[in-house]
């Protein structure tokens, strides 16, 4: 990603929260979520490096899994449940 596109991004990240996640406006210009994908790859490389870091400076290992297979382990079960919840309206008729 360029540093445009990044910069791009940010503004779309930032509109966002401001309009829908820390406040609410009434009449907000964004229409769409923006796509969380950097967002998420951006987090996972800091808490990567984070772990590192503690333990180089600490000596303790953070074990555990990363950040990306705790999200795609909850984007399964989540998966798992909107489908069943589908399927329940739709038996319902």
């Amino acid at each position: 990603m360029s540093l445009d596109d990044w910069r791009a991004y940010w503004k779309t990240m930032v509109d966002y929260r401001d309009e829908h996640a820390a406040h609410r406006d009434l009449n907000p210009d964004t229409t769409h979520y923006p796509n969380f994908d950097a967002a998420l790859a951006a987090a996972d490389f800091y808490h990567e490096r984070l772990c590192e870091l503690t333990k180089e400076r600490t000596g303790k290992d953070t074990d555990g899994p990363s950040l990306m297979d705790q999200y795609k382990d909850r984007q399964e079960i989540c998966t798992k449940q909107m489908s069943a919840a589908l399927a329940a309206i739709v038996a319902s008729g």
